[in-house]
């Protein structure tokens, strides 16, 4: 049951505060690519923080929702941490990387609640050049990620599958003037034989100087025409 819990919520919450945000060039792949950043990026820190019933936050005060990544100077990921603060659960994750390009292991460590703490060792095994899978070095029973790229690296969808239950999440993209504008997100869940569809958007409001996202607006327009929350991203770049 912990971990049909844990794989529903890394489901729910995979491509919130982690999606790609724009195009990148066609080259050798490095992780900063598949999150389509823009610039040298060094540090991005984003948060999710609910709309009030009359305002929408400016500030991160109330988040529920915070993740970092940190890349190298070359773009390879190298720390990526959640923190998810929702009505029943309580899920933090830190990941720490080792590798450049597509050879990439790396270590997880992730907490629900009060459970103990629990520790993978995964790596990253390229079934063709725009797919991989995420697998567990340690156990091979162990839920498996499949993710999807289009042909700059950027991410399209992520399939989460274990005996019991699985997920598939897509990514469809707006842009105008080659600047992204929105993005769609549709996860189907399949759990004993049932099957739940959701569907979310994500509208981008401001962004920085070298066009990174900074303020996007969260909606569940099949339940709200008004957004659930707001996401903030905050960017450190190398000099």
């Amino acid at each position: 049951m912990f971990k049909v819990i844990l794989m529903r919520l890394i489901s729910i919450l995979l491509l919130i505060l982690s999606f790609s945000t724009g195009y990148s060039q066609v080259n050798s792949y490095t992780q900063k690519k598949e999150f389509a950043l823009n610039g040298s990026v060094k540090k991005v820190t984003t948060y999710l923080v609910k709309v009030g019933y009359y305002s929408i936050p400016l500030d991160t005060v109330n988040y529920f929702g915070k993740t970092s990544l940190s890349f190298s100077k070359q773009g390879d990921l190298k720390t990526y941490s959640k923190n998810y603060t929702l009505d029943n659960y309580v899920l933090k994750t830190t990941m720490n990387y080792s590798g450049t390009g597509k050879k990439l292991t790396f270590t997880e460590h992730t907490k629900l609640n009060d459970k103990p703490e629990e520790i993978f060792n995964k790596k990253h095994h390229w079934l063709t050049n725009y797919s991989y899978q995420i697998i567990n070095t340690k156990n091979d029973q162990d839920p498996i990620s499949t993710v999807h790229l289009d042909e700059n690296f950027k991410l399209k969808s992520i399939t989460l599958e274990s005996a019991t239950y699985k997920s598939i999440e897509e990514a469809f993209y707006t842009y105008e003037e080659n600047v992204l504008k929105e993005i769609v997100y549709e996860l189907t869940e399949v759990q004993n034989g049932e099957i739940k569809k959701t569907k979310n958007t994500h509208q981008i409001m401001d962004s920085d100087v070298y066009n990174n996202p900074t303020v996007i607006y969260f909606y569940e327009k099949e339940v709200n025409p008004k957004p659930t929350s707001v996401i903030l991203k905050y960017y450190e770049y190398y000099q």
